[in-house]
């Protein structure tokens, strides 16, 4: 099967660049993951023990858990994957 290279919207690589959140390889599916369950801020909030403004400020500083904005401008609705969150959590995992 050969590799298709398209843009991906949410980071802007390209299929088989190095994802800066993780450091691992982007896939073909990493953008259209499928049937992930899609997370509020507050709710990613509870499971990462971080503040709702946490979140908002990493989301404008373009750190932290990737994130999708459902929508255009202020009104646009912010989901996380949950599993980018668990990715998130376990790479920060102090062994």
């Amino acid at each position: 099967m050969k590799w298709t290279y398209r843009k991906l919207p949410r980071y802007g690589l390209h299929v088989g660049d190095s994802d800066p959140h993780f450091g691992e390889p982007v896939s073909r599916n990493h953008a259209c993951a499928g049937q992930d369950e899609w997370l509020t801020p507050r709710e990613v909030a509870r499971i990462t023990k971080l503040s709702v403004q946490t979140l908002a400020n990493h989301r404008s500083q373009r750190a932290g858990i990737p994130y999708t904005k459902l929508g255009t401008g202020r009104a646009g609705r912010i989901r996380y994957r949950r599993s980018d969150v668990e990715r998130y959590l376990t790479a920060r995992a102090v062994a």
